[in-house]
């Protein structure tokens, strides 16, 4: 019984993206949104991923301590074509743009 609670509990949060002043939600005009910045890192993510949901804490606490940068997010289950158009295989994934083109990926740890 407990056990159900918790994997419920779990599920509504997981469908549930925290809010986050720092932090702009993209959609599918990913480009031209992005292209309004001189640099910006973009958090690819899907909400009922565990490595994402540990990972949005200290992606928000980076985008708090670095402002000059734009800190931005995608959630791919709800923009699929444009995920997959960004070449996003697994979640979470950070890519950084300038001026809206592609720039690199982040190879490091994701945890």
């Amino acid at each position: 019984m407990l056990r159900r609670a918790l994997l419920a509990a779990a599920a509504a949060t997981a469908t549930q993206t925290t809010p986050t002043p720092d932090i702009i939600d993209l959609d599918a005009n990913i480009t031209n949104t992005l292209a309004t910045h001189e640099v910006a890192v973009v958090n690819f993510y899907a909400p009922w991923c565990a490595h994402c949901i540990r990972f949005e804490g200290e992606y928000a606490l980076a985008a708090s301590k670095v402002p000059l940068v734009t800190w931005a997010r995608l959630d791919c289950a709800l923009h699929r074509e444009t995920s997959e158009a960004h070449n996003v295989e697994g979640y979470p994934h950070v890519k950084l743009y300038r001026h809206g083109r592609f720039a690199m990926d982040y190879e490091g740890p994701n945890e």
